[in-house]
């Protein structure tokens, strides 16, 4: 098997996520309309973030089916990504283009793809306009050795190695014009995505929505600050309770710490690859 699909006997990933609504939506009587959700088998891990626009009617609708839909459709590419590599190992001189991380850059992509046709689905179901689901979408697929990410819009990727250095996989995305946002529901989206990836030994991955990037983004540069990062991450590697773990860091994210310095609606996603007992076969969706 292609080496930056190994597993060693035991890994297996620790994921906490959270989402609540910002203060200033709280303020106006809005709903959270940030949404994520992810899953883990056998030491990798998938998931997806997304923020729904504040200027559209049902954009938290737009948020929760693409995180679900995301998180569904790459599981299936994850599953068929690793099986490909696994029955190309012995081949000699495998093509580049068939690579595990080509292939799950690809598995991204169709996610992505398939998530948006989803969106344009609900619109013609509810009868609304497709802008009306407004989102910008964050996806990743990490294991050991390997981890990529795909976006359409704000927010960040960020992984880190075993040495504790924080990487940016991806950085905020705007569109033609300064202040423009690009979203999943948008013309040209699947065009516009963004990727990142980081080969090398992997120990955590984090997502988050843009309420998040002052505190936790060095900007106008986009490099990762560490010290937001490193407590985070300690957290998740230490917590044995999902339900706990995830209500403490609902409570961070409504800290004054934390509000003092944004009113947007706030999500984050942590995982943290270590050795255990297996995968805990669940996913964490933002409240409604």
């Amino acid at each position: 098997m292609d080496r930056l699909g190994t597993v060693e006997r035991g890994q297996a990933w620790r994921a906490i996520a959270a989402s609540v609504a910002g203060t200033g939506h709280e303020r106006r009587s809005l709903p959270n309309q940030d949404a994520v959700a992810w899953r883990s088998r056998g030491g990798w891990l998938w998931g997806a973030v997304a923020d729904g626009a504040g200027s559209a009617a049902r954009s938290q609708w737009g948020a929760q089916r693409a995180v679900e839909t995301v998180t569904a459709v790459l599981g299936v590419q994850v599953a068929a990504a690793l099986a490909t590599s696994r029955a190309g190992s012995d081949r000699p001189d495998p093509e580049p283009q068939n690579s595990l991380a080509a292939r799950l850059r690809d598995g991204l992509k169709t996610s992505l793809a398939l998530a948006r046709a989803d969106l344009e689905t609900l619109a013609r179901q509810e009868n609304i306009p497709l802008r009306e689901l407004a989102c910008t979408t964050i996806a990743i697929a990490a294991g050991p050795n390997l981890a990529i990410a795909a976006q359409i819009g704000d927010g960040a990727a960020v992984v880190a190695d075993a040495a504790g250095q924080c990487h940016t996989l991806t950085r905020p995305q705007q569109g033609e014009y300064a202040n423009e946002t690009v979203f999943l529901t948008g013309d040209g989206a699947i065009a516009a995505i963004v990727y990142g990836e980081f080969q090398g030994t992997l120990a955590h991955v984090a997502l988050f929505s843009d309420g998040l990037q002052r505190l936790a983004l060095e900007l106008p540069s986009g490099d990762p600050f560490g010290p937001f990062f490193a407590p985070l991450f300690q957290f998740v590697q230490a917590s044995d309770d999902p339900a706990a773990a995830q209500e403490t860091l609902s409570a961070f994210l409504r800290s004054p710490k934390v509000t003092a310095r944004t009113d947007d609606d706030l999500t984050l996603l942590l995982g943290s690859l270590h050795p255990g007992q297996g995968d805990r076969p669940t996913a964490e969706n933002a409240p409604q």
